[in-house]
């Protein structure tokens, strides 16, 4: 684990400048389960694309709502 943060450090000191920088944020937190104890993730980011459909999986990934199939990048859920 420690040797992930190392690699990734200089990337999140990074998006803490941009996102620092910007004139709008967004801010959530989500409440998860690490090791059977509830902890709080808290996110900010900018740039957020949200739907709500009835349904999830594949056909709502290539819905008209959902940018994913269009994106030509690297994803990370």
């Amino acid at each position: 684990m420690k040797l992930g943060y190392i690699f990734a450090e200089s990337v999140e000191t990074e998006n803490i400048a941009n996102l620092l920088a910007q004139d709008v944020v967004h801010f959530d937190e989500t409440g998860i389960r690490v090791g059977g104890k509830l902890h709080w993730l808290h996110t900010a980011s900018t740039y957020t694309h949200l739907f709500i459909h009835e349904k999830r999986g594949k056909d709502v990934l290539e819905s008209e709502a959902s940018i994913l199939k269009d994106f030509k990048g690297t994803s990370s859920t």
